[in-house]
């Protein structure tokens, strides 16, 4: 019995030792449970400042809010380009957005629509500026206070039975009705023309002589150009009688009394193929409507006229202080005819002149302001229907909502009619102040204008 338990004690205590001896041999600590890795608040805080896919891709910067942002913001990678013409580029760069969650937030959504515009923002024009209207000066450049005189022609013409005579197959009063109405169309907006005739009653013969020397007729009164009057008081008469030249030279003083002073300048031309044949002197009478106080310059044509009756003419044109000239066919006449606008054309030209410059200016400004508004208006056109097309394509491939595309289709409409309805108020001013400048410098040269003919 005592040797049974020094057995097992014996086996107890070895097993004891063996497992006091495996202990000391390891160097190891003993194993311990794991901690669970924990983060600092810097790291976590750095963390949550990172972009998510969302933020980092829809980075563009914000939309422009008024049309001062619009013409200061970028210019779009695709501006120019037409989504329908270019669908395989647009949706490449389409296909590159991240899909917007259902839950998006609005500022998530409107990321995605600034994105776009980035993409297509056009090139917009600035708006132009006015071209000012120059100053109309004065007619003559001179810097006086005195008007520039206006112009009173009264044509004597001689209807006695010689001007039935015939000039290269035309009798002479027709080719000096037809040059008289041809000077008279020509003449320079503002001058005033009359028409005095003589010897177109009786005959040329005796028993009709005194008849025929008291035939002096204004048959059309000293007035601007009108061809259908004029016209008609030409064809009112026809070479008939006698040469009363001296009675017509005195009553053209009457014709033309209104028209005195610095104030108008008054010529007279006579028109004749003869000589006074009615004992009248109109070198005299010549005389004394120069030293008269409308004081016209009577200048003589003479046409197919023989020695003597070039004779006395020249002496009617000398005492009054203007010139004659021997013409014998129709093209000499029209000439002559045309010499007397010479006075007159400078003021005309200064006139035309400017109006038209005046016209040109608005019309420039004009011109400006509607290509400015028409331009706008395409490009902000084309810019709307990329929108358009875009959100479309995002819905269909899913990367926004039905919610989301109307929110982008309401925020690019009202961008859009935005640069419209300012570009377009922008044209309307603009237009306005150039029309009013433009008012203001022809009615400026209006008044000069009606200043001078007075």
């Amino acid at each position: 019995m005592n040797r049974q338990w020094l057995q097992k004690g014996f086996i107890a205590f070895s097993s004891l030792t063996l497992a006091m001896l495996a202990g000391c041999g390891n160097d190891e600590p003993a194993a311990q449970p794991k901690k669970e890795e924990t983060n600092t608040v810097e790291e976590v805080n750095e963390k949550a400042k990172e972009p998510s896919e969302l933020e980092a891709f829809y980075n563009a910067p914000e939309a422009p809010k008024n049309y001062a942002e619009v013409l200061d913001y970028p210019v779009g990678e695709l501006a120019g380009k037409r989504f329908e013409e270019n669908e395989s580029t647009f949706e490449e760069r389409l296909n590159e957005f991240p899909a917007l969650p259902e839950s998006a937030s609005e500022e998530e959504t409107k990321g995605l629509y600034n994105k776009l515009v980035q993409l297509y923002k056009q090139e917009y024009p600035k708006p132009p500026g006015i071209v000012a209207q120059e100053d109309v000066g004065n007619p003559k450049e001179q810097q006086t206070e005195q008007k520039e005189p206006s112009y009173n022609v009264e044509i004597i013409l001689d209807a006695s039975g010689s001007m039935a005579g015939k000039v290269n197959g035309k009798t002479k009063m027709e080719l000096a009705k037809e040059a008289i109405l041809n000077f008279a169309s020509t003449l320079p907006e503002g001058t005033k023309v009359g028409l005095r005739v003589y010897g177109h009653k009786g005959s040329n013969e005796e028993k009709d002589k005194a008849l025929s020397c008291q035939s002096s007729e204004l048959v059309y009164s000293i007035n601007t150009y009108n061809a259908q009057q004029l016209q008609s008081a030409l064809n009112s008469f026809q070479p008939t009688g006698w040469t009363p030249v001296a009675k017509s030279l005195q009553q053209a003083s009457d014709d033309l009394n209104e028209f005195e002073g610095e104030q108008h300048k008054n010529i007279i031309y006579l028109v004749s193929d003869g000589i006074e044949t009615c004992g009248g002197d109109p070198a005299a009478e010549a005389k004394k409507l120069k030293e008269s106080s409308i004081a016209p310059v009577v200048n003589v044509i003479g046409f197919d006229v023989d020695d003597a009756g070039q004779k006395q003419l020249e002496q009617v044109a000398n005492a009054s202080g203007g010139d004659y000239t021997s013409v014998n066919t129709q093209d000499e006449l029209n000439n002559e005819f045309n010499k007397a606008k010479e006075d007159a054309v400078d003021w005309h030209t200064w006139f035309q002149e400017n109006k038209q410059k005046i016209s040109d200016i608005g019309m420039i400004n004009k011109d400006a302001f509607r290509n400015y508004r028409s331009v706008s208006k395409q490009l902000a056109d084309e810019e709307a229907a990329n929108y358009k097309n875009s959100i479309d394509y995002l819905l269909e491939t899913k990367k926004i909502t039905f919610d989301q595309k109307a929110k982008i289709h309401r925020w690019y409409l009202d961008y859009t009619r935005d640069i419209q309805f300012t570009t377009n108020d922008i044209y309307h001013e603009g237009v306005s102040k150039s029309h009013e400048a433009y008012r203001e410098k022809m009615d400026q040269l209006f008044e000069t204008h009606q200043a001078n003919k007075q």
